[in-house]
């Protein structure tokens, strides 16, 4: 390992410790330093520390940054699921969650859904672009069906119902 991938890895586990103890203005100067927030560390990364320790402000500034919430760390967990367990263990004590606490779960829960939904795009996307004559397939029924409810052929619930069952056929042909 070179010089600069010695110090890159240094200031990596110095972001990590930062989020681990909670220190806002250190990992926020590492993140200005260049250091990614999403760094992998020993099978885990900045986000899923704060998330772990219950270090709210460090959450929502590394979500700030673009950290990764789709990384797993090394027991298999996303920083949403540590947070959430954190989360019900104090709900469980009757401890009540303070508010930066609920913020940081939104933040986190907001986020993670966004990278979701963002990969689902991205692979319907794809799997159109892979599958035109399916998709072409796909868009005949759809406009068939539309011209049976339009004539009268079809009742609005058969409409639904088979309009649904195409939309899951679908679903199921480009996961």
């Amino acid at each position: 390992m070179d010089e600069a991938e010695e110090e890159r890895v240094c200031q990596e586990r110095r972001l990590l410790q930062a989020a681990w103890r909670g220190d806002v203005a250190e990992c926020a100067a590492l993140i200005g330093e260049g250091v990614s927030p999403s760094a992998c560390v020993h099978g885990t990364t900045p986000l899923h520390e704060s998330a772990r320790r219950g270090q709210h402000a460090v959450t929502l500034l590394l979500l700030e940054h673009h950290a990764s919430t789709q990384i797993r760390d090394y027991d298999g967990f996303t920083p949403l699921k540590l947070h959430e367990k954190r989360y019900n263990w104090f709900l469980k004590t009757l401890v009540h969650p303070t508010g930066a606490s609920h913020d940081a779960h939104a933040a986190l829960l907001m986020r993670t859904r966004l990278e979701w939904q963002a990969a689902i795009e991205a692979t319907c996307t794809t799997w159109r672009a892979a599958n035109p004559q399916r998709v072409a397939e796909f868009d005949a029924e759809r406009e068939a069906l539309e011209a049976q409810v339009e004539r009268d052929e079809i009742t609005e619930g058969d409409f639904v119902a088979r309009m649904n069952a195409l939309r899951d056929e679908y679903v199921r042909c480009s996961s």
